[in-house]
């Protein structure tokens, strides 16, 4: 059984914290973006970086309330329409 030598300990630990701070930042991206969570530490675990590049570009999803705003608005519009 062969023993890792210093150098390839820190390169080791090295991209062991790179992985964990790309998890840590994809799930504030997740929260702030209305995004799944779960699903996105999921998708971090196996493609932290690339993970975390998809998840910058992508657009924000409607939080809960602004669903429920334009789902009044579009509701009172089809009810003025049928007058």
């Amino acid at each position: 059984m062969t023993s890792m030598g210093p150098i390839m300990m820190i390169i080791w630990l090295i991209g062991l914290a790179i992985w964990v701070v790309c998890l840590i930042v994809n799930i504030k991206l997740a929260i702030k973006k209305n995004r799944s969570v779960a699903a996105w530490v999921v998708l971090s675990i196996f493609f932290s970086w690339i993970a975390l590049i998809v998840l910058a570009i992508l657009k924000p999803l409607p939080s809960a309330d602004e669903v429920e705003q334009l789902r009044r608005e579009v509701d009172a519009l089809k009810t003025n329409s049928n007058r």
